[in-house]
């Protein structure tokens, strides 16, 4: 409504997520853009950065018309076919539900669910889909663009990611 672009508000976002990721919580981040281009899911695929064991988290703003909708985690559908790509698509689930679950426990609405996503075609590492708010309401708006909301968003999301990532770590390499 007041001309907010989803562009700007992500990439600020993502930004002070990766900066609360590295510091204080140590979690290696890489970004796939610092400005305004466009990329295609192959070129945000192999960024730099993206790795064999990383996992690639889609920050979003989605068109709910709810006011304050909840947090949704997407992650892309296991087929049931096996191979490579229901491997990646079941780790994706696993922490998906994981990082819902650790927003929701810090009061942050959040809700985990299955969703096509191209990215996960072109990737080989996991791929989670952030959709963080709205910007098809005024007070969407509103909380995307206030300084202080918006980067209380994006520390609950990187402390609830970075949590997430610990567990999953710490269990992997448990024999």
């Amino acid at each position: 409504p007041g001309g907010l672009e989803e562009k700007n508000a992500t990439l600020a976002l993502a930004q002070r997520m990766a900066e609360r990721l590295a510091d204080p919580a140590g979690v290696p981040v890489a970004l796939t853009r610092n400005d305004d281009r466009a990329m295609t899911a192959g070129e945000r695929a192999m960024a730099q950065g993206v790795r064999p064991g990383a996992l690639i988290v889609g920050v979003h703003i989605g068109a709910s018309a709810a006011a304050t909708p909840p947090v949704s985690v997407l992650y892309p559908p296991v087929r049931g076919e096996g191979g490579d790509a229901d491997g990646l698509a079941a780790r994706a689930a696993d922490l998906a539900v994981a990082f819902a679950a650790s927003l929701a426990k810090a009061g942050l609405p959040a809700v985990a669910r299955s969703a096509p996503l191209r990215l996960q075609t072109a990737a080989a590492v996991p791929c989670l889909l952030v959709e963080c708010g709205s910007l098809a309401t005024a007070e969407g708006e509103a909380a995307l663009t206030d300084e202080a909301a918006r980067a209380a968003l994006a520390d609950a999301l990187a402390t609830a990611l970075a949590e997430t990532l610990g567990e999953f770590n710490a269990r992997e390499q448990t024999p």
